[in-house]
């Protein structure tokens, strides 16, 4: 049996080597004249500049109880749902016609647009804060600090300290007196 394992196994080798290789004629070329200077390689253009022309997906006026989504926009006037460039101020004086258009037709304390573009889907969202007259109070903030503040138990010195802060909560809220 061995034999005639050896005898089959050899026979497929043989066959397999004494197959004569199969050559691809290869196409006749006329020889290259000789160049009088190497050749340059080819020209890489530079990468292209990231595109500036971006989708205005949606603005969105918040703040107002006193008049509608609709009423708003439609005094706003600036059209969603369209290409706009972001290369140039165009839709920077839009907003701005706009926040005046607002301002002329109703009676707001303060009117702020916010722009949001995203490159990864180079889509832009517009956000108009309206704060209406009577609201003032939400405009009123606390002055700024100044100084360094108070360190009771040096809790500020070890917000200071990355990495400490989770150590050190756990020692703090052990019992209920020590929460707020």
């Amino acid at each position: 049996m061995r034999s005639n394992t050896l005898v089959v196994a050899l026979t497929l080798l043989a066959g397999c080597a004494s197959a004569p290789a199969v050559k691809a004629s290869a196409p006749k070329v006329a020889p290259a004249a000789p160049a009088s200077k190497p050749a340059e390689p080819p020209e890489v253009s530079p990468a292209s500049p990231p595109s500036s022309r971006y989708r205005l997906e949606s603005i969105e006026v918040i703040g107002s109880h006193r008049y509608s989504r609709e009423e708003l926009l439609a005094a706003f006037g600036v059209p969603d749902g369209r290409d706009v460039d972001l290369s140039d101020d165009a839709l920077i004086r839009e907003l701005k016609q706009g926040k005046e258009r607002l301002l002329s037709r109703f009676a707001f304390a303060q009117v702020r647009c916010g722009l949001n573009n995203y490159e990864d889907t180079h889509a832009v969202y517009v956000t108009v804060n309206l704060v209406d007259v009577g609201d003032e109070w939400r405009l009123d903030f606390d002055p700024v600090p100044d100084g360094a503040p108070e360190d009771p138990d040096g809790l500020v010195a070890a917000w200071a300290l990355p990495g400490r802060t989770w150590r050190r909560r756990p020692e703090r809220c052990t019992s209920r007196e020590n929460f707020p």
